[in-house]
């Protein structure tokens, strides 16, 4: 059996993304780990290579990102357009504020104590 490369890889992702399912076309979608190593053709898929698909998916305006376990997929990953993604809200500085760590008197920094 052929593997694929990354690239030919996001070229599938991002046909995907274009082609109609669960009732939707050109939206974001869940993949599972499972389903993507079956279009790498790999037996074992490896986070180094998921970070190299990280990485040409995102020079080509998706971004997949790992979601983590979840039920009943195991191992997802969501397939998202760069563009979508950095129209999302973006947290005012009001609202960070109020979650900054004040300094102390004191500027040693635990990790500094070793």
């Amino acid at each position: 059996m052929m593997k694929r490369t990354e690239l030919e890889v996001v070229e599938i992702l991002k046909e995907m993304y274009k082609s109609e399912f669960g009732g939707k076309k050109n939206q974001r979608f869940l993949i599972s780990k499972a389903q993507l190593k079956s279009i790498y053709g790999y037996e074992a898929l490896h986070d180094t290579r998921v970070a190299l698909l990280q990485e040409e998916a995102a020079q080509q305006g998706l971004y997949v990102l790992d979601l983590g376990l979840t039920e009943p997929l195991g191992q997802v990953y969501a397939v998202v357009r760069s563009r979508t993604a950095l129209r999302w809200r973006r947290v005012p500085k009001n609202v960070i504020e109020k979650y900054v760590v004040q300094s102390d008197v004191d500027t040693t920094d635990e990790d500094d104590l070793d």
